[in-house]
Parts: structure tokens; C-alpha cells; sequence
């Protein structure tokens, strides 16, 4: 019962290490890290960095190359659009006036330029002194992911000042519930604020209409700072942005905010052809943020991967092109809408009037570079689906390989298989024994034939996708493990996904029922989580959730560029409504994932350990006809002693579903002494070798290639060769991921911690072997084995290696009897054999002797019981302080071996914790040790000792 209850305590020690990985993403301080600027804020987008004397957006060390095109990302785009503008200014703060005559005030020059962009919706884009416009950029950034369902974008935006423009005095919250200014702004409001100031006149104006097809769009006065976030303000971290938000469930409503560019820096003349600096940098920050609303409205549209959109790639420099003339104040101009002239920044095109990328002030492309193919991934599961999304689209090669990093640090082929599209363009193939799931993987995919999508030649890097933490990238397997929760709480049911900001197109099934509504939608700009109402969970129901974003994109340095890329979805499982997670981390404030069940199979102990589990829940575990019930702890662990074996299936279940099978792998090791690598053995060909990985490690820039500088874990990790060889792997983590559950088999190869004789000892006449094998738990504290493993010796001579003794098993208490030995030199050949198979091969130094022992150095020794059946000595060489070395002991009584034990030597000084093997009721005590110093032979001592207290 004693070691029954020791083994438990133990496969929870070792085994919880595998299976609770801290999911703790290094997020990016809103707006930036250090010096880089990020133009996303949990959801808030297109942020413009803070406006500088010269009306232009600050110069800032941006974080992502600007030859980066922007891709589709699946979502919607928006076209035709209104705006609305909201003038909020309470009693006590206005916007300001006409600096001069014929100038227009603040307010009536936004107007002005806002009724310009509406006049020319859908002009053409040249840029001649008469007409010129950054808008028709537009048509380009179209949406759509199948043939004949694409549709290009459209430069269509409608405003009428008379009916699309409040001016509001509603008060602004009391100062105790407003934000702090880091500038010390007297008047500061929150996002949240503003939304809630939106869904105000929408709800009090009759007729208001909310939605992608209307632009709200909130414009503050001087005196009035607006933040996002903590330390994340108008005044020190960004002129304007767009978002959407569903304020009190009324809807998703698409808005803007711009911040009245005088509270940042006193704006001067230069870049003001209409005359009015202040007025004219707001403007340039709405063209900015609305050309953005319509391409990338949600999130999910058109932007580069690292989540710089079609104005931000353009915003610092600045970038204006060349002037098409001057003002009558001599400030140049690069725009002529409706015959106004205005300085306004250039726009992304992807394709240029010459079919080149970059910054323009004007387009001529129409189209949209789309579809693009699609590939289905699900985790866990070795099928994979897509379709190349072209007319006609049959008869397409489609090849699929599966790469993971290998022995010798290359990257080696654990999966291929191959297919041809069916004449609607879709395909599928199976991966076979394995399946695409681990952030460490890389997924090649190659279409061939005269047809095929360009590209041809795809790679999806899951784990190297920036840090969509940061609004910066996609997520990989991990961030969606980590960031989905179930939840059944107060009669409700409700399924969250987070990040939620720049996750691509998020959606959820219930039993195999897509769900109506998309996470995505809701995703809150505070929490930057997204929570949709499901049918209540029961213990039987099945939810995942799937992103589907451009995860095959490749950047233009890569060694195989792929500029528009490709869409990849990834669906995970959503564990047990109220499990917990094995993640310690929320990727969201105030956000806690649910579990993903998985089970871990020790090999060694014969016992399997589940988590992700909901507490107090009753669970079955089963493998073949053998099945084991109990209940998951608070922590939703759940530990069976169940013989499992190299190649069982173990499932697990909570009486009303399956919820993960683990395929234990066929995993056994030899190893020589302590060495760090396996001598020989097997291991399952393709999986990962090893601890997964245990945190999730944000990149600097989406799909670049792993390294110190960009992160991600693509092509990291170490998987099994292909002939399953296990010669050469790590020795001190012997474990394997089962790719098709996400669970691990684990098997650890105990130590031979003593021997008698001991190492080096010299010995006469008859004496008696006996090992003492252990694992060394992760606290150092040792576990002993000898009911479960054997130690066969061998004794040998030195000099030729003749068999001149053998026993088949020397880890008992009393050991075997072995008959004098002719003099000389021999070696102890110790092989240790567990449960499993594993074997641990050890050689000690034996020399035989007749007579008595020689001199040894003087010792003190003095021995007492301690609590836990262990026996302490403490072993000193008087006058020998600079004495070091390895000290080996054994303690027997009335001839019987009562404790081994070894210790280092310091100073002349070694204290030996020692088990106790058997209990001798009487005689006398002796101790014998066996002192090993650098570059001397071996001294074995014998001491008696009066008493052990």
C-alpha cells in the first residue's frame, strides 16, 4: 500500500511538468515595445502615431518593412459607406474657429473634405494638377474567398454635413471616472466612453443605421485627451484610430476618434494649403482612418501581417509623393478633391499604376488580387482539406508534406501524401500515423500543373506568428489552446476566444452546427476577448473554434516569397465547459481558458495522469478490456494506475463522450551510466522527442523564419528519425508527443544509485552483491524502485573480460552470495531492467585481494537514524582539510547489509544520507567505505562502529 501511495504522488510530479505548460505570451505594451510602434491596440486599429509641429504623423522606428504588402485576410470590406461625424463638445469647450478670412473653422473644414471625398466617389485614379485622390486605392482591397463570389472594393463614400453631422454637448463623465492624461490634460475620456457617447445619438436619432456600412466618427476639441488604454493616450501615443464595437448588445457599430492634433504639439504652417494647420492635420488623420474602415473594417480585411494596414504603411516619413502644386501660402499640396487642395498622406497600393507595390497618391488598379487558395487544418487530426479556389479548378496536383527538425538539426519529411482537386477545386489528403497540431511543425504545400495557384509553393509556419497579443500577427496551435473558454455560469452559456483583435476570422461549431454568430463581432476592445451564446453546454456536446487568416504568407526576403499568401484555418477542440486549464496564464485581462483534456502514459510507473478536466467530475479511463473510474481533483487532474504498454490506446471519457485517445508510443531506451544520450533503443518514428514546448514565444514579424531575433518555435524541438533509432537522442527527458491527442508517454530509466562492493572497493574472500536502484525525483529526492526493476550483474576480469560470476538479480535487500575471487583487478558490469524494458548499463571496479586491508586514511565517523527510514553519517579526516573526492559507504550489521550510500568529499568532510535496505535486530556495526580522489587509485577502509542512535 506504501509504494502504491508513493508511486501516485510521484507520476503527479513528473508527469503535471508535461502537462501544465505556462501559456504566458510576452505581450507588447500597447502602441509599442521600446521604440516600435504597433498600429493596433486589442482591437482599436490604424493607429496614427502622435502628430508633430509639422502636421505629420511623428517619425517612429515602425515594425515591419514597408515593401511588406498587405494581404487578405478573409474578412469583410466595406463599400458604400457613410459617415457620421460627432463634434462632442460639451459646455465649456469648443472647436475652433476660422484662423483667417475664407478659411473655413475646424469643423466646417472637416465637413468641407469630408463632402469632397463623397463628391468624387468612384473617380478614376490619376493624378493630374486637377484631380488627384489617395481614396482610389480602394477598389482594389476587394473581399471574397471562392470564384464568383468576389468582389472587387469600391471608393464609395456618402456624406451630407445637413444630415450626417452632430454637433453633441452631452456632458463628459465626471472627473472621477475619467482617464488619467500622461500629458496632464485636464479633461481625458476612455474608448469605452466614446462608444457609449456613439450608442447615445444612435439610439436618439431616428433613422441611424449602425453596421459596416456606417462610420462614426467622433472628433474631440482642444483641451480633451482620449486613451485606450493605461499610459495609452492621444497625447503621447496616437493622433486617430478605428474599430468596431456591439455597445449593450445594440449591434456592431463601426467608429473612428480623432483627437484635436493641438494637444499633442502646436501644429505650424507648412503643410497647410487650406490654410488652417490644426484643421487640416485632422482631416489627414481621417482620410487616414476612413480609407482604412473600408478595408479592413473588422480586422480580418486587408493589412500585412504583422497588422500595419493601408494607411499605416504609409503614415511616417511622411510620405505625401511628389506636390502637384502650391498654395497661395506656399504650402505644397498632393491631393485635389472636388477642387480643393489638400496635403494628405499617400495609401498602400499593392499594385501600382505600373503594377508595382507602394506608397501612391493615386491608383489605377480596379482589382483585387483575389481568390485565394484554402487549406482546412485541424488539430489532432491527420486529414487535410482545401480547395485552390479557381474556375476551372480540377484537376490540380496538391502535394502535402509534414516537416519536423531531426536528430542532426535539419529539418526531415515525417509526413507526404498527395492528391489531385476534384472539379470544384477542393481536395483532401491524410497525413497517415500523423497529424498537424504542434506549433512546431512546418506544412508544405505545393499545387502543380498548368492551372495552379501562384505561387505554387506554400509554407505555413503556425508557431512563428508574430504576437497577435501585441495586434501584431496570427495566432498558432498554442494561442488557440489557450485562448478559448466554455463556460456554463448562472443559468448562461457562452463560448470566449482570446486574443480576439487580429485572430482572423474566428468562428465556433456546436456539435458539428456552425454557430451563428462570429467571435470576431464581439470581441471587446477592453478585454480584447470575444464571448458568443451558445446552447446550454452539456457533458455530451462537442464546440471547437477555427481562425482562418493568411497564414501562407512569406515575406519578400524570405527563401521562398509567397506576397499574397494564402488562407489557413486552424480548429481546435474546446475542452469541458468549467474545466480547468493547464495553461497558468490569461492571454486577456480577466480572462481564464477552460482545459484541453489530454492524458500522459508512464511507461516506467504503469499509471496514466489526465488534466484539463472539470473538477469533482467522474472519469473513465480505458485501455483494451482493462478501465479505471475516479474523479478529477480541484485541479482537474485525474491519476489511474493502469498497467499501460507500448502501443495501447488509452481513452478517456466522461460518460457521455469520448474526449481524447492517447496512442502510447513504442518508446524504450538503454542507457550507459549517466551519459546525456540514449545508447540505443526505439522511439515512434515522426514524433517530437521530448518535453513540448511550455510557453508560447511571440515573434517579431509573422512567418518569418525562427531565430533570436524574430522568435516563434517553427522547426524547433527534435523529433524520433523516421527508422524510429533512438541512438543519440537526449537521455534526460525520455518522453514522446502523441500528435494524433496531444497527450505524452513518458518512461524514465531508474538509477542504480549504490552498489556493494562498492566502486573502486577492495575486497577478501566470499562477500555479498546488492544494488540499490532509484528515481531521482525533481525536488532530488529519491523514489526507490526494486519492486519494480532488476539489476543483473556480471563480474568480469579487467584485463580480458572472461565471466567469472553472474546473477540474474542483485536489487534485493540481502543480495547474492559471491564466492571468494582470485586475486586481481575484475569489473562489476550492473544492468538495470524496469517495467518497460529500459536499461541502464553501469561498470564499477572491484580488486581482490588476500589478506587483510591496507592503511587508509584516519576518519571520524559518526551515524544516526533520521525520520523516513534513512540513516545519516557524517564521515570527517581529521587533519586532512584540503581532502576531496567521492566517498562510497556501506553499513552493515551482524554481517548484513543494512544501507548504501555515496557522497562528495569537501574539506575533509562528507555527510551520507543513506536508505534503510532491511532491519537487523542485532550485532555489531560496521561501516565500509571506499575513498576515490583525482588521480589516485581507490582506498577501501573498514571503521566499527559502537553504536548507530
Amino acid at each position: 500500500m506504501g509504494r502504491r501511495g508513493g508511486l501516485l504522488a510521484t507520476i503527479i510530479c513528473l508527469a503535471v511538468g508535461g502537462l501544465a505548460p505556462g501559456a504566458g505570451a510576452a505581450t507588447v505594451p500597447p502602441g509599442g515595445s521600446g521604440t516600435s510602434f504597433h498600429p493596433r491596440v486589442a482591437g482599436r486599429l490604424g493607429l496614427i502615431p502622435v502628430f508633430g509641429r509639422d502636421g505629420r504623423a511623428a517619425h517612429v522606428d515602425v515594425a515591419s518593412g514597408v515593401l511588406t504588402p498587405v494581404v487578405y485576410h478573409g474578412g469583410p470590406v466595406t463599400g458604400p459607406i457613410t459617415v457620421h461625424t460627432i463634434f462632442w463638445a460639451p459646455s465649456g469647450y469648443a472647436f475652433q474657429g476660422s484662423p483667417g478670412a475664407g478659411i473655413p473653422g475646424y469643423e466646417p473644414m472637416i465637413q468641407q473634405f469630408l463632402t469632397d471625398v463623397a463628391h468624387d466617389s468612384g473617380a478614376a485614379g490619376t493624378c493630374l494638377s486637377a484631380e488627384c485622390n489617395a481614396f482610389t486605392v480602394l477598389p482594389q482591397y476587394g473581399q471574397g474567398t471562392r470564384p464568383g463570389g468576389i468582389s472587387s472594393g469600391a471608393y464609395q463614400v456618402g456624406y451630407v454635413p445637413a444630415q450626417d453631422s452632430f454637433d453633441r454637448a452631452d456632458a463628459y463623465p465626471a472627473k472621477t471616472d475619467q482617464c488619467a492624461s500622461p500629458s496632464g490634460t485636464a479633461t481625458c475620456v476612455t474608448d469605452a466612453q466614446v462608444t457609449a457617447e456613439i450608442d447615445h445619438v444612435i439610439q436618439t436619432t431616428p433613422g441611424a443605421a449602425r453596421g459596416l456600412n456606417n462610420l462614426w466618427y467622433v472628433f474631440l476639441p482642444p483641451g480633451v485627451d482620449e486613451c485606450i488604454g493605461p499610459k495609452v493616450c492621444g497625447t503621447n501615443a496616437f493622433a486617430a484610430y478605428h474599430s468596431t464595437s456591439n455597445p449593450s448588445g445594440h449591434g456592431v457599430t463601426m467608429y473612428a476618434v480623432s483627437v484635436d492634433p493641438i494637444i499633442e504639439a502646436p501644429i505650424g504652417p507648412g503643410a497647410d494649403p487650406q490654410g488652417f494647420p490644426d484643421a487640416e492635420a485632422s482631416l489627414n488623420g481621417a482620410g487616414h482612418e476612413i480609407v482604412e474602415a473600408m478595408s479592413d473594417p473588422t480586422g480580418t480585411g486587408w493589412m500585412d501581417p504583422n497588422g500595419f494596414e493601408v494607411g499605416d504603411k504609409c503614415e511616417v516619413g511622411p510620405q505625401v509623393g511628389s506636390p502637384l502644386g502650391f498654395a497661395p501660402n506656399g504650402s505644397p499640396y498632393n491631393q485635389v478633391i472636388n477642387g480643393h487642395q489638400y496635403l494628405v498622406q499617400d495609401m498602400w497600393a499593392n499594385r501600382d499604376s505600373g503594377g508595382n507595390p507602394g506608397c501612391v497618391q493615386a491608383a489605377t488598379t480596379t482589382t483585387a488580387q483575389l481568390p485565394l487558395p484554402q487549406v482546412n487544418l485541424r488539430q489532432f487530426n491527420s486529414l487535410l482539406s482545401g480547395n485552390v479556389n479557381l474556375s476551372p479548378g480540377g484537376g490540380i496536383g496538391v502535394r502535402v508534406r509534414l516537416l519536423r527538425t531531426g536528430p542532426a538539426g535539419t529539418p526531415i519529411v515525417v509526413a507526404d501524401s498527395s492528391a489531385t482537386t476534384a472539379a470544384d477545386g477542393s481536395w483532401s489528403v491524410s497525413l497517415g500515423a500523423h497529424a498537424a497540431g504542434d506549433d512546431r511543425d512546418e506544412i508544405d504545400i505545393d499545387y502543380s500543373g498548368p492551372s495552379a495557384p501562384q505561387p505554387s509553393h506554400q509554407v505555413i509556419l503556425t508557431g512563428n506568428g508574430g504576437n497577435p497579443v501585441a495586434e501584431a500577427g496570427w495566432t498558432g496551435w498554442m494561442w488557440l489552446d489557450a485562448g478559448t473558454a466554455a463556460s456554463n455560469s448562472g443559468g448562461a452559456s457562452t463560448l470566449t476566444v482570446a486574443p480576439c483583435g487580429q485572430t482572423g476570422v474566428l468562428s465556433y461549431t456546436f456539435d458539428g452546427v456552425p454557430g451563428s454568430q462570429s467571435p470576431t463581432d464581439f470581441c471587446s476592445n477592453q478585454t480584447d476577448a470575444g464571448a458568443v451564446s451558445t446552447p446550454p453546454i452539456g457533458a455530451k456536446d462537442v464546440l471547437t473554434a477555427t481562425s482562418n487568416d493568411n497564414r501562407a504568407f512569406a515575406a519578400p526576403g524570405s527563401a521562398t516569397p509567397n506576397l499574397l499568401g494564402g488562407l489557413v484555418s486552424l480548429t481546435v477542440g474546446v475542452g469541458e465547459a468549467n474545466s480547468v486549464s493547464q495553461f497558468s496564464n490569461p492571454l486577456a485581462p480577466g480572462f481564464t481558458p477552460t482545459g484541453l483534456p489530454n492524458c500522459t502514459a508512464d511507461l516506467e510507473l504503469g499509471a496514466v495522469l489526465c488534466g484539463g478536466l472539470v473538477p469533482g467530475a467522474r472519469y473513465t479511463v480505458t485501455d483494451g478490456n482493462r478501465q479505471m473510474s475516479d474523479t478529477a481533483d480541484a485541479t482537474g487532474t485525474l491519476v489511474t494506475l493502469l498497467t499501460v504498454r507500448r502501443g495501447d490506446a488509452v481513452s478517456l471519457s466522461n460518460g457521455a463522450r469520448s474526449l481524447t485517445t492517447l496512442h502510447v508510443a513504442h518508446l524504450r531506451v538503454d542507457i550507459e551510466g549517466e551519459r546525456a544520450t540514449v545508447a540505443q533503443g526505439h522511439c515512434q518514428p515522426g514524433d517530437y522527442f521530448g518535453t513540448p514546448p511550455t510557453s508560447i514565444t511571440p515573434g517579431t514579424s509573422a512567418g518569418a523564419s525562427t531565430s533570436a531575433a524574430t522568435g516563434g518555435v517553427a522547426l524547433t524541438g527534435q523529433a524520433c528519425p523516421t527508422n524510429g533509432d533512438a541512438s543519440g537522442l537526449p537521455s534526460g527527458d525520455v518522453s514522446q508527443t502523441d500528435d494524433l491527442s496531444g497527450g505524452q508517454t513518458v518512461t524514465e530509466v531508474p538509477h542504480i544509485l549504490d552498489t556493494s562492493p562498492l566502486d573502486g572497493e577492495t575486497v577478501y574472500g566470499a562477500f555479498r552483491a546488492l544494488a540499490e536502484s532509484g528515481l531521482i525525483l525533481p525536488d532530488n529526492t529519491v523514489l526507490p524502485t526494486d519492486s519494480i526493476t532488476r539489476v543483473s550483474l556480471r563480474i568480469v576480469t579487467a584485463a580480458g573480460g572472461a565471466n567469472v560470476f553472474q546473477a540474474s538479480n542483485v536489487d534485493t535487500a540481502q543480495g547474492v552470495a559471491v564466492p571468494a575471487l582470485s586475486p586481481g583487478n575484475y569489473l562489476g558490469v550492473w544492468e538495470l531492467t524496469d517495467a518497460n524494458g529500459d536499461r541502464r548499463l553501469v561498470v564499477t571496479r572491484i580488486i581482490a585481494r588476500i589478506g587483510r586491508t591496507g592503511p587508509a586514511p584516519r576518519a571520524s565517523v559518526k551515524c544516526q537514524h533520521a525520520s523516513g527510514q534513512r540513516i545519516r553519517c557524517s564521515v570527517t579526516f581529521p587533519g586532512n582539510r584540503q581532502l576531496r573526492g567521492k566517498l562510497k559507504l556501506r553499513l552493515s550489521r551482524g554481517g548484513a547489509v543494512v544501507a548504501l550510500g555515496h557522497a562528495t568529499v569537501r574539506r575533509g568532510r562528507a555527510q551520507v544520507n543513506m536508505r534503510v535496505l532491511r532491519d537487523v535486530s542485532g550485532g555489531p556495526w560496521r561501516l565500509t567505505f571506499v575513498l576515490s580522489q583525482p588521480h589516485l587509485l581507490p582506498v577501501t577502509a573498514h571503521r566499527d562502529l559502537r553504536t548507530v542512535r
